[in-house]
């Protein structure tokens, strides 16, 4: 593959710092590690952070297998998978020109992360690349593909969808300063990452696949087997998340730890989003006429009924 030129004026392979946070899995974790560390065209670092494993997976990240230069590792309290990685971003060299999110029971197709950097290689200023994935069986049988992104990512998406599949998530080097300060009410880390990226730079979402992403019961969010079976778990984990108002609460602190870098439109967006909630009037106003829209038409319908409910 050619280059024209690195975020970091460095010649190829560019560096990649890779962040994997594990918990509880030595099961799969030899085989994702190999195709991290196979990524062609690319000169991979791999910092693990063990998130307070109770089973074999510190052994593990202990063992012969991890004895690589290229691989370094943390045993840490648990803290969760999205504060886990936040943090695990916020500590993340300044010098390397992508950092890429890695979990820990996938696989990665050789060029994932060549195909990441060509896609953000000539983009100025913060930038994140994510992608659709291949669902796999636990045993790599195919089950088909999830693709989140139908009409574009932007800050209107963000405030109440995430397309951003955390596997697939790679930053370039200008947007690490934005993740130095980790949020206390993400909805999920992946979550926060699109949001702060569609809010001060620049989201591409690539409809080709590069990560097996697979599907057992351990997984900490799963996909469900039919679109009416996510339905289904997306309307539990809005009624049950509800009260706490996820959305809402991320969007305040967009407004906070962004401050500085908000254009005043994306200002104008969040504001918009959050103060409409403050009483029924302004719910029903946003749920009919507000700017935020998740990608599927029938999505956005349910999720103004929820907004108009105070439940988003």
């Amino acid at each position: 593959m050619e280059h024209s030129r690195t975020t970091g004026g460095q010649s190829p392979p560019w560096r990649v710092g890779v962040v994997l946070s594990t918990f509880n899995g030595a099961k799969h974790l030899l085989d994702q590690v190999a195709s991290v560390l196979a990524q062609r065209d690319v000169s991979v670092e791999l910092s693990v952070r063990d998130d307070g494993s109770t089973d074999d997976t510190l052994g593990l990240l202990r063992s012969a297998p991890f004895h690589d230069g290229r691989v370094t590792v943390d045993a840490g309290r648990h803290l969760g998978p999205s504060r886990s990685y936040l943090t695990m971003l916020a500590a993340s060299p300044g010098d390397v020109d992508f950092v890429a999110l890695c979990d820990q029971d996938d696989v990665w197709l050789e060029g994932k992360l060549a195909r990441a950097a060509s896609w953000l290689r000539d983009i100025d200023g913060p930038a994140m690349y994510c992608s659709a994935v291949k669902v796999v069986d636990e045993g790599l049988r195919p089950l088909g593909v999830h693709r989140t992104c139908r009409r574009g990512p932007s800050l209107e998406n963000a405030l109440v969808q995430n397309i951003a599949t955390g596997c697939t998530i790679v930053l370039n080097r200008s947007a690490l300063p934005l993740f130095r300060t980790v949020p206390q009410h993400p909805v999920m880390h992946d979550a926060w990452i699109y949001a702060v990226c569609a809010a001060v730079g620049t989201v591409r979402y690539d409809p080709a696949t590069w990560v097996l992403y697979r599907q057992h019961q351990a997984n900490t969010i799963g996909l469900a087997p039919s679109p009416a079976r996510q339905w289904v778990q997306r309307l539990h984990r809005h009624l049950d998340s509800g009260a706490q108002q996820v959305h809402t609460q991320q969007a305040v602190e967009l407004l906070q730890i962004l401050d500085q870098q908000l254009s005043p439109r994306a200002r104008a967006v969040i504001t918009q989003f959050v103060e409409a909630q403050s009483s029924l009037a302004g719910r029903l106003r946003y749920a009919l006429v507000g700017p935020a829209f998740r990608q599927r038409r029938i999505d956005s319908v349910v999720y103004r009924a929820l907004y108009a409910l105070g439940r988003i």
